[in-house]
């Protein structure tokens, strides 16, 4: 007879993003709305030219990959990361890059996780509404407003909450 030590559970932030169930990601979004909203306002006061460089060059490819109907989940994830850099504290950088890793991803149809950059007609319309999103943000940022930039964080996390809910309502039961 063996007995076997039981497997722990993996911590949320340690598991792959496919593991990762709905109601976690949506709760992991709200968690985003407040640790990216301070992250965006102190970036505003903190950031370089070359952190507003990095962040032009996200959202240029973010763009480019848009209009060729490419994935744009990378170009996504790098201007967040970005963000996070121009906070100057390495912690924002740490927390932010597990946090989006784990939520930056959508929902296809029959309950399949698929990354949110992934080239899906319906998708396009809220990509493009998302670039909006990152543009107000990064505009806030480079006119170096606190409070712009935290409220455009604030919305564009919030509207991506609620993207993920409205996907998630379509999905079978069984998957949230």
């Amino acid at each position: 007879t063996f007995v076997l030590e039981h497997a722990a559970e993996l911590p949320l932030l340690a598991k792959p993003a496919g593991h990762i169930q709905i109601q976690q990601k949506l709760a992991m979004l709200e968690l985003r709305i407040s640790i990216e909203s301070d992250a965006a306002s102190l970036t505003a006061l903190r950031r370089t030219d070359q952190h507003l460089k990095a962040m032009r060059e996200a959202l240029d490819s973010y763009d480019a990959h848009l209009r060729a109907g490419a994935s744009t989940i990378d170009d996504d994830y790098h201007f967040h990361l970005q963000i996070a850099a121009g906070t100057g504290n390495v912690y924002f950088e740490e927390v932010l890059s597990n946090l989006g890793s784990a939520t930056m991803r959508g929902l296809s149809g029959a309950g399949h996780l698929k990354p949110f950059g992934d080239p899906l007609m319906a998708l396009a319309s809220g990509k493009e509404v998302t670039q909006r999103e990152h543009e107000a943000i990064y505009d806030a940022i480079r006119r170096s407003d606190a409070a712009a930039a935290r409220a455009a964080m604030f919305m564009h996390l919030s509207n991506s909450r609620e993207r993920l809910r409205e996907k998630a309502g379509k999905l079978p039961q069984s998957v949230g």
